[in-house]
């Protein structure tokens, strides 16, 4: 375990939290599981986002900024221009 840090490990799970789904359906199909489930899936991860922040603003280039200081990373589908960043 010599080669793993904590450093490398969190940036990994940076990485790991920044997955967008590949279409629009998925988007849909796990935003409604979230919902039928009873589980508020914009505050879910508008409060993951409050608790990685400084993860985030400390691993990802500046141009995911915005993203993460107005909760729209994860917690939309996202835009095209977020999409081509990725």
């Amino acid at each position: 375990m010599n080669y793993f840090t904590i450093d490398w490990y969190k940036e990994m799970q940076v990485y790991g939290f920044l997955t967008f789904p590949e279409t629009r359906e998925d988007w849909e199909e796990k935003s409604t599981y979230y919902k039928s489930e009873g589980i508020d899936y914009k505050a879910n991860f508008q409060s993951e986002i409050e608790e990685r922040k400084a993860d985030l603003l400390g691993f990802l280039p500046t141009t995911f900024h915005p993203y993460i200081h107005d909760y729209s990373i994860r917690a939309e589908y996202p835009t095209p221009e977020l999409l081509a960043l990725q």
